[in-house]
């Protein structure tokens, strides 16, 4: 079952992977992709707002 965090953290994800990537300071690359520990090692150097993203992946 998803919890209210699950879904926060899934919009979240998609909010930076579709629409800002800068959001976190990362770039995507021409087919709109960039590597998984890229972007953990963005979303770790960030407040602790991202920190579930992190832990749970």
């Amino acid at each position: 079952m998803r919890t209210p965090t699950d879904v926060r953290t899934s919009k979240f994800l998609s909010l930076v992977r579709r629409h800002d990537p800068a959001r976190v300071g990362i770039t995507l690359d021409a087919g709109g992709w960039v590597a998984v520990p890229v972007l953990l090692d963005a979303l770790a150097a960030h407040p602790a707002r991202y920190l579930t993203v992190i832990t749970e992946s």
